[in-house]
């Protein structure tokens, strides 16, 4: 079996310029670099990625923690995130925390036992359920970064989209429609001030606009294509009916 040593003698350098080249070190010049390169290709070298991750204290991976995958804004999200990752010249490990995150813990106790140089964790309705664990990584120097949103997040590295914003500009877009009476079909605001409704809702309010109660449906009672169907009968035959819907 070839070894460092080996291809050294071959490309006429020192073992530790063979080492640097084969890291892809740019404190070896191009020319050598390539040298060296197309010698342990030819010579079938592999490199020991163990000895070379306890060596660099990386193992050039990335934790990446989902709740599931039939939501199809995850596989999106997985392929970005694993796009970024290969292009930065790391591994992407996968785990699922649960639908409803009942194995967060776990996912992160095994990227933390396989040395992972990073954890990315993906948050949902409810909120970072490995709280504890999140902050006991900051001891490990495991960098965490949550992607959601989740109550008391100043503690925490944290990525989130803006939806408030996005329902602001819906009730401003239905209000310039002249609609005042509008109901409103989605779970009960859970995301703090980034929430959609909240920002919907905040939108309404601040022109004096308040949503009736019977013109506010719980996502959890329309879940189903044909349950959504009758909810809209609902809205439609009542006295009177919503103008607009924000669903």
């Amino acid at each position: 079996m070839i070894t460092l040593e080996d291809i050294a003698k071959q490309a006429g350098v020192s073992h530790s310029t063979v080492s640097r080249a084969l890291a892809n070190s740019p404190l070896v010049n191009a020319t050598t670099k390539a040298k060296i390169q197309q010698i342990a290709i030819e010579s079938g070298y592999q490199v020991n990625q163990v000895a070379r991750n306890l060596k660099t204290r990386s193992t050039k991976t990335i934790g990446l923690v989902i709740p599931e995958v039939s939501n199809p804004y995850y596989p999106k999200l997985i392929q970005f995130i694993a796009d970024e990752v290969r292009a930065s010249g790391f591994n992407l490990q996968l785990h699922l925390s649960g639908v409803h995150q009942e194995f967060e813990a776990s996912c992160i106790a095994s990227l933390y036992e396989h040395r992972v140089d990073g954890i990315l964790l993906v948050t949902a309705e409810n909120g970072l359920v490995a709280k504890e664990q999140v902050k006991s990584l900051s001891n490990s120097q495991t960098p965490v970064v949550l992607m959601g949103w989740i109550e008391e997040a100043e503690h925490f590295d944290i990525v989130t989209g803006n939806d408030a914003h996005g329902g602001s500009l819906l009730a401003s877009h239905l209000l310039s429609l002249g609609h005042r009476q509008i109901a409103i079909i989605g779970k009960p605001p859970h995301r703090g001030i980034f929430d959609r409704i909240h920002g919907f809702q905040s939108t309404l309010k601040s022109v004096g606009i308040s949503i009736q109660h019977n013109l506010t449906i719980p996502n959890s009672l329309a879940e189903e294509d044909q349950e959504i169907a009758s909810t809209v009968q609902f809205l439609i035959n009542l006295p009177p009916p919503p103008t607009a819907i924000f669903a």
